[in-house]
């Protein structure tokens, strides 16, 4: 079954690239993008999503492959560094494996919210993946993955064997109607129309995938973070019991401060008795914290 009907299929063209010596020289040592201003040579025009085969100023050997965007400053975003090897279902397939083994051992019984695939760090410039619990969902922040995003999908699924996924857009990506869907499509699975609740070291969470900021959950914003009715209720709990151990404290110290009070105002006052008062009132400040 397709996953995105609506996204026209086409095999990406292939360009022989080449580049200046000190962006040869970075990607050699493993930088992730070519711009615009590096590349010296490119016998033909390119589309988005076109395979970008970059060819040694020295010997024309393959040293990098990436996807090409004519609209973006960054020309060409790196898949492959290195020798030349097929770039097709099967190499990004092994791609997301890798990716998803580097985080097998976050995954526990008190964490089900996990960052999947780390963009350009994993191979996938411009793609992000991240799960919820039984919820997986794709960021597309570039359409060069127009050629091959159907089998990235169709391996997310068979790889997380997860019971939705869906797919979030950046705003360029959605402007440019790329893959000829709206943002927040679940586009496999039910839609989680309800929201997801997932947890992170032991702490429950619930967060829109569908609508909320980046791929659903972001801690810098936390008006899309939302608590479950049974944490709201500990949530109140603590706070009146905070409030009234407060109360107390209060209390306790102002009638020592009285009695304090009453020991200096006393026509002979008993040195002893008002050091004792004073040492008291300053044992209730450190032990309520309220100094």
């Amino acid at each position: 079954m397709k996953l995105l009907p609506a996204l026209p299929g086409r095999t990406p063209g292939r360009l022989a690239i080449k580049l200046n010596k000190q962006a040869e020289s970075a990607l050699r040592q493993g930088h992730p993008w070519i711009f615009e201003g590096s590349i010296t040579k490119q016998p033909e025009d390119g589309t988005i999503g076109d395979l970008a085969i970059i060819f040694s100023s020295r010997d024309n050997s393959v040293c990098g492959i990436g996807l090409y965007d004519p609209d973006s400053p960054i020309r060409i975003k790196l898949v492959h560094h290195g020798k030349g090897t097929p770039i097709d279902a099967a190499f990004f397939k092994r791609s997301l494996k890798k990716a998803l083994e580097k985080r097998e051992s976050l995954r526990t019984s008190n964490t089900s919210g996990i960052r999947l695939v780390y963009g350009e760090s994993d191979g996938f410039p411009g793609l992000v993946v991240d799960q919820y619990a039984h919820v997986v969902v794709v960021k597309l922040y570039s359409g060069i993955w127009l050629p091959f995003i159907e089998d990235i999908l169709q391996s997310l699924i068979d790889l997380t064997q997860c019971g939705a996924l869906v797919i979030r857009l950046g705003r360029k990506v959605e402007r440019a109607g790329y893959f000829g869907i709206e943002d927040g499509t679940t586009v496999w699975g039910v839609p989680p129309a309800e929201g997801v609740e997932f947890t992170e070291h032991g702490v429950r969470f619930h967060t829109d995938v569908i609508k909320g900021h980046k791929t659903g959950f972001f801690l810098d914003h936390p008006e899309h973070i939302t608590l479950t009715d049974k944490q709201q209720k500990k949530l109140n709990s603590l706070k009146e019991s905070s409030l009234l151990a407060t109360s107390t404290a209060e209390r306790e110290i102002a009638e020592a401060e009285q009695e304090l009070w009453k020991l200096t105002a006393a026509d002979e006052p008993d040195i002893k008795k008002i050091e004792a008062k004073a040492k008291e009132i300053a044992q209730l400040q450190v032990k309520n914290r309220i100094a």
